[in-house]
């Protein structure tokens, strides 16, 4: 190799490291543009004025469903932890294109005899490094699109767990609501068996049942609150609030009808694994792993494959200057090892891409009949049950106007009137939470919860109470 030569190979490293560097894709700006078309709505993550921005969106006081969204994606602090997920990657892909350092060394050694000096030096660059230089970034490139995923599966994860508490806080709210109405009942079926015991119409078991009825209804009802409070405390969480002034904010106050999924269940599974952020991620690892195979070898059979230019000076001052290589002699290891294991984890990872594209058509389809049934549940309790249960109620209270039954009659009517009621509300509420799980898998992400409160129970339900309670007084 002439002496010119190795400075010119250099030197074209160089330039083309800095023009890789200069080609680095804008992650963020990539994940706010796939998320900004995902949700339909704006994603900036470059806002500096927060309190001009807290106050625009939350002018009326009230925070809707997609204010909460708008809110949670930009304010979260977890999201934004994983946000730098994707300074990582871009680092990673900056670190993949810089070649190393040259190594230099230099030995002195003085004349014993005589006079003067002996200098031996050089310098040295990885010319294995160099080369693979392309490689490494390709597969530092894929990398960061998997980061990307990952990423935009985050924004997918918040926003799919705020809308569910949100639905679920809207839903416990209604709850509460119909406990203070069914503590009113109780109340007042336990406040007439008494005054009937004291004048000696109905006997003691008949008043003690209605008594037990009420307590267990204040216990429910304390329970209910517990819960709403537990939901907006998590709601507070995914948002992002801490300051009392903003989390003293009031949602919308009551869940709305169920609407069209507006999804086809024939093309739901295609759409499902085209959108999906999950297997893009793996996809990517698959490229990266697929490009390691040969680079890992390559590595390991030439650990050391350097050049670079050495010098010498005599004793009697006379200088040598030459080019010097250095490379591994691959005698024993020829990298068996290595390509072993790279071809192991890519067919590792094909195998978790191929169960992930299983598992995301399964979840489509188990979502989907879990959001149309909540959706036809809920409609028909609506339109047919709860009619038929106020009608029963306005009868019974005729009945008891023209003196043919008693209060208690009437206040069992009314219990049953509430229950329906409560199981429409609980219906309701699995629809809107089947639905987001369903829009979460159409914008790419299985659904998973990581940014909110972890709630146990499955919430309060009402007392039971029998007909036969007082039923012929």
């Amino acid at each position: 190799m002439k002496l010119g030569s190795f400075p010119l190979l250099v030197g074209c490293a160089l330039i083309t490291s800095a023009g890789c560097m200069s080609n680095v894709r804008d992650s963020r700006a990539h994940v706010e543009t796939t998320m900004a078309n995902r949700l339909s709505q704006p994603v900036d993550w470059s806002v500096e004025d927060h309190e001009e921005f807290y106050r625009q969106v939350l002018e009326d006081g009230v925070l809707s469903l997609e204010e909460a969204t708008t809110l949670a994606v930009f304010n979260n602090e977890l999201l934004r932890a994983r946000l730098e997920d994707l300074e990582i990657g871009r680092a990673k892909v900056l670190q993949a294109v810089i070649p190393p350092n040259l190594m230099a060394s230099g030995e002195f050694r003085f004349v014993l005899q005589g006079s003067g000096w002996v200098f031996e030096g050089g310098a040295m660059q990885s010319l294995l490094d160099i080369l693979l230089i392309r490689r490494r970034k390709q597969v530092a490139e894929a990398r960061l699109k998997g980061r990307e995923a990952q990423v935009a599966a985050a924004v997918v994860d918040l926003v799919t767990e705020l809308r569910t508490t949100y639905r679920k806080l809207q839903a416990q709210q209604d709850l509460v609501a119909l406990f203070e109405q069914a503590a009113e009942a109780t109340f007042f079926a336990y406040d007439a068996a008494r005054r009937l015991r004291e004048s000696g119409n109905i006997i003691e078991l008949d008043l003690v049942t209605e008594q037990a009825l009420h307590e267990e209804m204040k216990i429910a009802l304390a329970q209910a609150r517990a819960d709403e409070r537990q939901l907006r405390e998590s709601l507070n969480l995914i948002v992002g609030w801490w300051e009392p002034s903003l989390a003293a904010c009031t949602i919308e106050p009551q869940l709305p009808p169920p609407v069209p999924l507006g999804v086809d269940a024939q093309s739901l599974e295609s759409s499902v694994i085209e959108a999906s952020f999950d297997l893009e991620e793996k996809r990517q690892e698959l490229i990266a792993l697929g490009k390691t195979v040969g680079l890992e070898r390559l590595e390991v059979i030439f650990s050391s494959f350097s050049g670079g230019v050495s010098a010498e000076k005599e004793a009697d001052g006379t200088w040598a200057v030459g080019p010097s290589v250095s490379a591994s002699v691959p005698l024993f290891n020829f990298g068996q090892g290595a390509s072993a294991e790279a071809k192991a984890r890519l067919r590792r990872a094909y195998a978790e891409y191929t169960n992930m594209a299983l598992r995301l058509r399964a979840e489509a389809r188990a979502t989907y009949v879990m959001a149309s049934t909540a959706q036809a549940n809920s409609q028909y309790l609506r339109e047919v049950l709860l009619p038929l249960r106020a009608r029963v109620t306005q009868a019974t209270q005729e009945q008891m106007n023209a003196m043919q039954i008693g209060v208690f009659q009437l206040i069992n009517a009314k219990r049953r009137e509430i229950t329906v009621a409560q199981r429409y509300i609980q219906t309701l509420r699995s629809y809107w939470v089947g639905r987001a799980r369903l829009e979460a898998l159409l914008m790419g992400r299985m659904p998973r919860e990581q940014y909110g409160l972890a709630i146990a129970g499955a919430g309060t339900s009402l007392p039971a109470g029998g007909d036969e309670a007082n039923g012929g007084h």
